[in-house]
């Protein structure tokens, strides 16, 4: 396949076919005829030596190989149109856009009237259409007459961009993904009592992540494990006194290198966290009384030596001394009316 030959409105037209599943509807959307649809279906089955749609008892499906093109062909699609849109920025305080978002009878009534406020200061001619899940389909959804969904699914099309953020579990628990994908288990919300406290535990994920402390974790285990591998190999012959010295060492490297190591991390993702959270408006004194709150809740009783994680007074004591930059910045954002405010 030459790249040169390739028409990227057959790239436009694949995305319709494949979303509307009817030649004369992806037609409508794109506005063209028929025939020129047709023709353009006719080009992109030669291009990809697959008939793409097939026509059944039910209308036209998709075939295996077109499931597999959907996704790619609107993830260039978007990329396309971020090129062709670069220096050209959104001016929210002269915008009259129209946003149409679906969202649940909670979203609408928790989150949508401080949207509205935020609006209504900062960009007054924006106007908010808000639907009920009942008025919108995914097929709707998919053909963009609709900028943002609210609500919970238990399933969604392969094709929509998504990802999880909460997760229904008694766990106090939170933990960071790569691409910048943090996970709060809902058992948090039993000690996080308000924005700033749930906002250091996000910005305590989203340090690990940018500090790419698991790339660092796996790097010294590995290290770990290989030499005392070499080691056992090249010690002599297998006796039980052999067996126990590398036991030994074995635990030595646990204590002494592995949970150290991880120690660090935890304490470094703390202070970037609280760095995290001032910067984007959230009170940093609350990181502190989060691990206080940990503490009354019966955290781990491991003892520091033996674990992963810093005992929660050394946590906190490191929060404390890091405060004065941290809350300085804050307060500077509460001066300028900028803080954060969520609910």
């Amino acid at each position: 396949m030459q790249l040169d030959k390739i028409d990227l409105n057959l790239l436009r037209y694949l995305d319709s076919l494949l979303r509307e599943q009817n030649v004369t509807h992806a037609a409508n959307q794109l506005g063209i005829t028929q025939p020129a649809m047709s023709n353009g279906l006719r080009r992109l089955r030669d291009l990809f030596h697959d008939p793409l749609l097939v026509r059944t008892s039910d209308g036209m499906m998709p075939t295996a190989l077109a499931i597999q093109l959907q996704p790619r062909v609107q993830s260039i699609l978007q990329s396309v149109d971020e090129v062709l849109h670069l220096g050209q920025s959104f001016e929210a305080e002269s915008s009259s856009r129209v946003f149409r978002i679906m969202a649940s009878d909670y979203a609408e009534a928790t989150l949508i009237p401080p949207l509205m406020k935020k609006l209504q200061a900062e960009a007054p001619n924006v106007i908010l259409d808000v639907m009920n899940p009942s008025d919108v389909s995914f097929h709707d959804v998919e053909k963009g007459k609709v900028d943002l969904v609210i609500n919970r699914f238990d399933v969604l099309p392969q094709s929509f961009h998504q990802k999880s953020v909460w997760v229904d579990d008694e766990q106090v628990n939170a933990f960071a993904l790569p691409g910048y994908k943090v996970g709060v288990y809902t058992g948090l919300l039993k000690v996080a009592d308000n924005q700033s406290q749930l906002a250091a535990v996000v910005g305590h994920e989203l340090a690990h992540v940018i500090a790419r402390h698991g790339n660092e974790r796996v790097s010294t285990q590995l290290a770990t494990s290989q030499a005392l591998a070499l080691g056992y190999q090249l010690s002599g012959e297998e006796s039980p006194e052999k067996v126990a010295i590398f036991q030994a060492l074995g635990l030595g490297a646990q204590i002494g290198i592995i949970l150290p190591f991880s120690r660090t991390h935890e304490s470094e993702a703390d202070l970037l966290g609280q760095e995290y959270m001032a910067k984007a408006g959230f009170d940093p004194r609350e990181s502190v009384q989060l691990w206080r709150n940990m503490s009354a809740n019966g955290g781990s009783k491991t003892p520091e030596l033996l674990s992963t994680h810093p005992a929660n007074s050394t946590r906190i004591e490191g929060l404390q001394n890091a405060m004065p930059p941290n809350l300085a910045t804050y307060e500077t954002l509460v001066a300028q009316n900028r803080q954060a405010q969520c609910y």
